[in-house]
């Protein structure tokens, strides 16, 4: 009786570890799921990034063209470009 006691313990207590393993594992694939979509989500960012970095760089140097063609036309003159205000 008290072997049958101890095996039914034993078994009980072999089944709760499979259901936690099983729970473990479930556990893990969804945090593999979401680290690939916070990568994603990081890699889309980068990107957004890399694209305003460039067009900062046009706009860089469409002021400076601009800058240029002032100097041209007008030669060496102040204007102060949120007020419109040559002087």
């Amino acid at each position: 009786m008290e072997k049958q006691k101890l095996q039914d313990t034993d078994l009980q207590r072999i089944t709760q570890l499979r259901t936690d393993l099983s729970n473990l594992v479930i556990r893990i694939g969804q945090n593999r799921m979401e680290s690939m979509s916070v990568t994603r989500s990081l890699m889309k960012l980068d990107s957004e990034f890399n694209d305003m970095k460039t067009e900062h760089g046009r706009l860089l140097d469409q002021e400076q063209a601009l800058n240029d063609e002032l100097f041209q036309r007008y030669g060496n003159v102040q204007i102060d470009l949120e007020t419109g205000t040559v002087g």
